[in-house]
């Protein structure tokens, strides 16, 4: 994980995770996607509001035009 130090010592992943943070946990869900094939996907908040999932299904993956139900019932 390439890794960049912010000012105020936060270290911030590509994956846009910031190392150190705590995250809530707001839901974990095994899916079936459209293609007959599963998934298992958890939801995370990170409670100081900063930094968003840059990895395979963030909001603008295109897996979710593949599979446009699931989003609304996450």
């Amino acid at each position: 994980m390439e890794v960049t130090t912010g000012g105020s010592g936060e270290n911030l992943g590509n994956n846009g995770l910031i190392s150190g943070h705590a995250y809530c946990l707001l839901g974990a869900h095994d899916v079936t996607l459209n293609d007959g094939s599963s998934a298992r996907l958890i939801k995370i908040r990170n409670p100081w509001g900063k930094g968003e999932w840059k990895g395979a299904w963030n909001d603008e993956d295109k897996i979710w035009d593949d599979n446009p139900t699931l989003f609304h019932k996450l």
